[in-house]
């Protein structure tokens, strides 16, 4: 699982491969993921769980 921080980097990766994909055109997408979200693990639940509370479908 990545850290937050890194999330952002790997989302760019994927939409930069989709948009190279859909003009179809070889790319090369690389970027850099240093660190885990090990440590964040009771935070994410935090918020999800939060969120599933607000949400007015669950």
């Amino acid at each position: 699982m990545p850290a937050p921080e890194n999330a952002y980097s790997i989302a760019y990766a994927i939409d930069e491969a989709l948009k190279a994909k859909k003009n179809n055109e070889e790319k090369i997408v690389v970027f850099n993921m240093s660190g885990h979200g090990f440590a964040d693990l009771s935070a994410y639940q935090r918020v999800f769980f939060e969120s599933q509370k607000q949400s007015q479908y669950v």
